[in-house]
């Protein structure tokens, strides 16, 4: 077994104890320990923290799931044992804060 695997079985033995269903790691560090998968997006970017989570659920009879921004399903798949990868479409805004928190006229589209 190597330390990843036994991450996960200490996070499973837990969870079993503790009654719960699952353990949603959402944190950079918790989902390398989890999965593996170092994030391009997370890494580089502090405003990605929470779009890349892994779930690991209490069951051992069921697979983790990895969900990445789909740009990133490929590198993911490559770089964790984990089967089940899922992608989302990402949004990126770029508009500046002060022209998002402006409720728009009657006159602009919504």
């Amino acid at each position: 077994m190597n330390q990843r695997e036994e991450i996960v079985r200490r996070i499973r033995a837990r969870l079993q104890s503790d009654g719960l269903d699952a353990y949603l790691a959402y944190t950079p560090q918790n989902n390398v320990y989890c999965s593996g998968y170092r994030s391009w997006f997370v890494s580089e970017h502090w405003r990605f923290h929470g779009g890349l989570l892994t779930l690991v659920p209490a069951d051992p009879g069921l697979p983790l799931a990895l969900i990445v921004p789909e740009v990133e399903v490929p590198p993911a798949r490559q770089a964790t044992s984990v089967d089940d990868v899922r992608g989302y479409t990402m949004w990126i805004e770029t508009r500046e804060l002060d022209i998002i928190m402006t409720p728009p006229t009657s006159e602009e589209p919504p």
